[in-house]
């Protein structure tokens, strides 16, 4: 039997997830939910957004399912458990799945997927103490290849037809560069087609072609900002399932 770890956050995330248990439960009766505590709540009664107690249950589980959780920007000892949790279950590909299962809420009919690196952030550093700063990307190359390697692995096993790799489209970035190159590099032997493609490019072709869409890798911000795109023509990023994924 699999297990999975309910983490039910604050805010609205018990709410969310109480929907979500009962939603699994109906579906399928072979799964042991296994509640568990983390987030702000939590910690502001056990001084820890994720106890050992929680940690330990996430490692006996298949799965976490996790509902919202409050961030305090006014408290720099708060650490975001879901950090922890990604390192922790070694997960590395966040995927967001877009398609159109209520007709009265999509305006056309999409299914298309986008993928980024799990631990996919910017390092930020300041130049002029007041209204400058620098944001510099930074990636291992055997990070990338792994990436664009478990994303072409993933779009096989789901029949998709395109892969996109979606850049800044910057020239002169040398990680730009070793980012295009990694793509195609990695795409060699595949069936599908694959092309890389600057993001304004993309943007443009969300608004005029979206059914065209299928497969996307790109990074953050930019991943997020536009699934979230398409994810409005089938009714909304709430409508849209997320998972981050070993």
């Amino acid at each position: 039997m699999k297990k999975i770890a309910v983490l039910s956050g604050d805010g609205v995330g018990p709410e969310v997830t109480t929907a979500a248990v009962s939603v699994l439960k109906a579906l399928t009766g072979d799964i042991d939910m296994i509640s568990a505590d983390c987030g702000y709540e939590c910690y502001k009664r056990t001084g820890e957004s994720l106890p050992v107690s929680t940690l330990e249950i996430i490692d006996e589980c298949d799965a976490v399912l996790m509902g919202g959780i409050t961030i305090p920007t006014d408290d720099r000892s708060f650490r975001n458990p879901i950090t922890e949790i990604e390192r922790r279950m070694r997960l590395e590909l966040n995927i967001r799945r877009i398609e159109s299962i209520i007709p009265e809420l999509s305006s056309i009919d999409i299914d298309a997927t986008f993928i980024r690196n799990a631990s996919d952030d910017v390092n930020v550093t300041e130049i002029n103490d007041i209204d400058s700063v620098d944001v510099t990307r930074s990636y291992l190359y055997s990070e990338m290849d792994r990436t664009f390697i478990a994303s072409r692995e993933y779009a096989e096993r789901n029949d998709s037809k395109t892969i996109l790799f979606a850049h800044e489209g910057d020239p002169a970035s040398e990680m730009e560069s070793m980012s295009i190159e990694s793509f195609h590099r990695c795409m060699v032997g595949t069936s599908i087609s694959s092309d890389d493609v600057s993001i304004p490019e993309l943007a443009s072709r969300i608004l005029t072609k979206p059914n065209t869409i299928d497969t996307v890798i790109s990074y953050s911000p930019f991943s997020d900002v536009l699934s979230e795109m398409v994810a409005k023509l089938t009714g909304g990023t709430y409508l849209v399932p997320c998972a981050t994924i070993n």
